[in-house]
């Protein structure tokens, strides 16, 4: 990963010619942000319920911080807005407007490539491979495949789940997506949708015939996941999958970058790691099938933050190896920090 290569998959995702009107719409939600301090409330660690044993770890600029529990390193806001100060946030971010209106669509037929049909071959693999596996054991008709339906959780506007659909691998997607514009975006896209948050949903016989729960780039932005994941769990039939995607927070971008971390902000409430994400599912009553880190923009993300950095007097082996290093070079250490579970991107797969 080059210059060329890490201006061509990062920007084709995010795209640069945006950074302009990215920073003005990042200052405006700052400045919603600054006359909201009142309805702030100090967020514990997810995982083990307290912020006792915690340290302070990043301060932004717009004065939000981040604590680092000790005891399962998971990232989480020291301070955060209260739930209907989010629910506001949602409603009106400037970001959030920017990225439905300009940045998704100017950005979608790379992240069809490069992010969601590779999200679909994956979590397709690891369903196909556990339902053999529950096949074998439990002795499952020849046709079961047929009773299979895929739940998708915080859908957006749908090309993913339009994607299960189009593979022809269930009987049929349902979508839970709690935004009025989303939610008809996915009724464009043919599939069932469900409008209003999972939390709300209590007849539960909805999902009678669903046996893979997809939930992608969405548990870090929950006050409570925890009991997001409790509900997951009472969805699912025994032997149910669950897949998920999460930023972790013990990444290498994250970890190097710091407080210049994209990653890090507002609506990033707790950022788990793979330890900390494998306590959580464990201890809901889920078996881990497999977490790993199959990230591909690390390396990129690092580099252009060098890149753009003005202040020249700053040096260190890394920036050098980034800013000098070949193409191969760089991709062999994008390869290392995803086999390791060093990347920022993380996946979880689990059965009920």
């Amino acid at each position: 990963m080059g210059t060329s290569s890490a201006m061509s998959s990062v920007d084709s995702i995010r795209p640069d010619s945006l950074a302009d009107q990215q920073q003005e719409a990042q200052k405006a939600d700052n400045e919603w942000l600054a006359t909201k301090r009142n309805f702030f409330e100090t967020s514990f660690c997810p995982i083990c319920g307290t912020s006792a044993q915690s340290i302070t770890s990043y301060h932004l600029e717009n004065g939000l911080y981040y604590n680092r529990c000790t005891t399962c390193a998971t990232l989480f806001l020291g301070e955060r807005p209260n739930a209907p100060t989010y629910k506001e946030f949602y409603e009106i971010s400037a970001g959030m407007k920017l990225f439905a209106t300009y940045i998704f669509p100017q950005s979608y037929t790379a992240r069809l490539d490069k992010i969601y049909r590779p999200r679909l071959a994956r979590m397709l693999d690891y369903f196909n491979q556990a339902r053999a596996r529950a096949r074998e054991r439990e002795r499952e008709r020849e046709r079961e495949r047929e009773r299979d339906a895929f739940l998708e959780i915080g859908a957006g506007s749908g090309v993913f789940a339009k994607l299960v659909k189009e593979s022809k691998q269930f009987s049929r997607c349902i979508v839970v997506e709690p935004s009025p514009c989303l939610a008809e975006s996915c009724r464009e896209n043919g599939l069932d949708v469900i409008e209003k948050p999972i939390e709300e949903i209590d007849d539960e016989t909805v999902f009678s015939d669903v046996s893979l729960v997809g939930c992608f780039e969405l548990l870090e932005h929950l006050i409570n996941p925890v009991a997001f994941v409790k509900k997951m769990y009472s969805l699912l039939p025994r032997g149910g999958i669950l897949c998920l995607t999460t930023p972790n927070g013990l990444g290498f971008d994250i970890l190097e970058l710091k407080e210049k971390s994209t990653t890090l902000g507002l609506t990033h409430i707790n950022l788990f790691n793979p330890k900390s994400l494998a306590l959580m599912l464990e201890n809901i009553g889920f078996t881990i099938l497999d977490i790993a880190t199959p990230g591909i923009l690390d390396v990129d993300l690092v580099y252009r933050h060098y890149a753009k950095e003005s202040d020249s007097s700053q040096e260190s082996w890394l920036k050098h190896f980034l800013l000098t290093g070949s193409d191969e070079m760089k991709q062999n250490f994008q390869n290392f920090l995803a086999s390791s579970n060093q990347s920022s991107h993380m996946w979880a797969v689990c059965q009920k």
